[in-house]
């Protein structure tokens, strides 16, 4: 970006998708699942690094503003996150069937 930028502004968003939360009564289980969404990602933690590599690059960092979306539907959620999918496979990997049907279940 800053090769090709001579003047003005650049405007960069990405996720720090370790932000991911949902609301649930099990911690360790939305834990599990949360940490595996996040490390699901090349740089899953690209929106905290950003500032930093902006910086060392050269640039100067105006301003940052973070942002937080809010989804209250399930169905919502799994459109935008494919929270479905991501259960699924982190129920191969670490967490018992039971335990991701019943997480699904209380969202």
């Amino acid at each position: 970006m800053k090769r090709v930028l001579r003047q003005g502004v650049i405007v960069a968003f990405d996720n720090d998708w370790e932000t991911f939360t949902v609301n649930s009564a099990n911690r360790k289980i939305t834990r599990a699942i949360a940490n595996y969404w996040c490390d699901s990602f090349a740089s899953g933690w690209i929106g905290r690094y950003m500032p930093q590599l902006f910086k060392e690059s050269g640039l100067r960092v105006a301003q940052i503003m973070p942002r937080t979306l809010v989804i209250q539907e399930l169905e919502l959620a799994n459109k935008v996150f494919d929270v479905f999918q991501t259960v699924e496979t982190t129920q191969a990997e670490l967490v018992s069937k039971q335990d991701a049907e019943a997480w699904i279940e209380e969202l």
